[in-house]
């Protein structure tokens, strides 16, 4: 799997003698723009440990790049499960020898496999939106309390090319499928699935198996209700385009800190 591939570049880079991510130069180290600064050093000083700050602020970004793997990951595996659940509808589909009707007259199919697929789909939206909220998110008010910084992984680079880098990257991945994701996932966790689990699918005029979601959405989308399907999307196109577009976000971030090892770190070159 493509995740596999990406641990081992950060953990085990070409390029330099330790991981990618490890060292202060990579890192803004303010643990005071960090989440849960507050909450660590307590903690530490309760197990009698005494950082100074940047030693606090580099435990708290000290993963930000391999819990953006992780997330990524999530996709990843979520789509394979979802690959399976649909080509085990399409045995049994095929098994029944469905035959196709005409285009003004859908076929829908309900098995146990297609009950897992739309699972499987809402498991990839929410890892997609998990990535993106673990590159750049906004932070909870609380009364009384001065508001944090944006935080994610972008907020926390300090180099100024791997930051202008991570930035670039982050736009395109977001004008992409996983932008919609985030619109899609968040009415999955609030409010519905975009189709009940028992819903079935469909079969296109080939006898293909497809899962049907509603058009194109660029907002919050307030009810299941309101979703038009006017355009006759395939949930198993969406998801394939939207891993497409992780694995060029990712291959450019990993690809990113790999040109940024801090200069104390590199492997000489012969």
């Amino acid at each position: 799997m493509r995740v596999d591939d990406w641990y081992r570049r950060v953990h085990f880079p070409s390029g330099a003698t330790a991981e990618l991510g490890f060292g202060y130069e990579y890192w803004i180290l303010d643990p005071t723009i960090y989440e849960g600064h507050a909450e660590l050093k307590a903690r530490a000083a309760d197990l009698g440990y005494r950082w100074t700050k940047r030693e606090l602020a580099y435990e708290l970004v000290e993963n930000l790049l391999t819990e953006v793997i992780a997330a990524a990951g999530g996709v990843e595996h979520s789509l394979a499960a979802l690959r399976d659940a649909v080509a085990r509808a399409q045995a049994w589909s095929d098994q029944g020898a469905t035959r196709a009707t005409p285009e003004s007259v859908p076929h829908g199919i309900a098995h146990p496999s297609v009950t897992d697929a739309w699972y499987e789909f809402a498991n990839l939206l929410t890892w997609a939106r998990t990535v993106e909220e673990r590159l750049d998110r906004g932070t909870r008010r609380r009364r009384g309390v001065a508001p944090l910084p944006r935080q994610g992984l972008a907020h926390a680079l300090r180099p100024v090319r791997l930051k202008k880098r991570t930035d670039k990257l982050l736009t395109e991945l977001r004008s992409g499928p996983v932008g919609e994701a985030r619109f899609l996932a968040n009415f999955t966790l609030h409010s519905a699935l975009l189709r009940s689990p028992n819903s079935g699918a469909q079969l296109d005029q080939d006898g293909k198996v497809t899962l049907p979601i509603p058009d194109k959405q660029g907002e919050r989308i307030s009810n299941w209700k309101v979703l038009p399907w006017k355009d006759h999307r395939n949930g198993v196109v969406f998801a394939e385009e939207l891993w497409t577009s992780m694995e060029t976000f990712m291959e450019g971030l990993i690809g990113a800190f790999e040109r940024s090892v801090p200069r104390r770190l590199r492997k000489p070159t012969n």
